[in-house]
């Protein structure tokens, strides 16, 4: 992770001394103030050089939502197959019985999930959707 940081700062500098070098690369604004003329050149560089951070770093996430949201949500990360997912379904989950205790018990994977959708896709050659049937337009007589 630490190389991907320097990789990181390293093209940070170099298109930042682009930027400076090659002001036409940044399309600045005529009569532009030398804030906005720095600003726009460390954006510039910024935007660039973000894809050297990786998706490891730790971030945090607040999201607002009702009890049965809460509840599916806990239930899907619990049906996919990533032990990660399994334990952040199991840590919100147990947060979420202070509050919600009623719906969490509706918070588990279903089983039986797994091998409804197995079927399905193998009935119509693997389509997610194979299990749907297209709604049918009312047919008008006489």
């Amino acid at each position: 992770m630490a190389h991907a940081y320097e990789a990181y700062h390293a093209e940070y500098a170099r298109l930042d001394a682009l930027g400076q070098a090659e002001p036409e690369r940044i399309r600045l604004p005529a009569n532009a103030k030398p804030g906005v003329v720095a600003r726009i050149r460390k954006n510039f560089a910024l935007d660039r050089a973000r894809y050297f951070i990786p998706l490891a770093t730790r971030t945090n996430l607040g999201l607002v939502q009702t009890a049965r949201m809460w509840a599916q949500m806990v239930k899907q990360l619990d049906s996919l197959p990533h032990p990660e997912a399994r334990a952040a379904a199991k840590l919100i989950r147990d947060v979420l019985l202070k509050q919600a205790h009623r719906l969490m018990r509706h918070s588990f994977a279903d089983p039986r999930a797994k091998s409804r959708r197995g079927r399905n896709s193998r009935r119509a050659g693997g389509s997610a959707w194979s299990g749907c049937r297209p709604r049918r337009s009312p047919t008008r007589s006489g």
